[in-house]
């Protein structure tokens, strides 16, 4: 299996972090805090999955395709599965 070098950066920092905090998970996440007040950055919080399913009911992926919707074999492209 070939080797990603893209993932092998991203370990390769992830363990040099943790490394820096003797791979203390507890050391970790203080700094990982900090940082993040630091950086004055809000939060993100979404409501849970099912209301956001509930909520949405136009949304393309909580649509069926009607049997009327034009959509034949011929025309769906190669790229796009039903």
């Amino acid at each position: 299996m070939n080797r990603d070098p893209i993932v092998d950066e991203i370990r390769a920092i992830r363990d040099d972090f943790a490394k820096r905090y003797n791979y203390d998970i507890d050391a970790i996440v203080r700094a990982l805090q900090k940082a993040f007040v630091d950086e004055e950055r809000q939060p993100v919080s979404l409501p849970p999955y099912s209301a956001r399913l509930n909520s949405s009911s136009k949304s393309p992926t909580n649509r069926r395709i009607s049997s009327n919707s034009g959509i034949t074999p011929e025309n769906i492209s190669p790229r796009m599965t039903l």
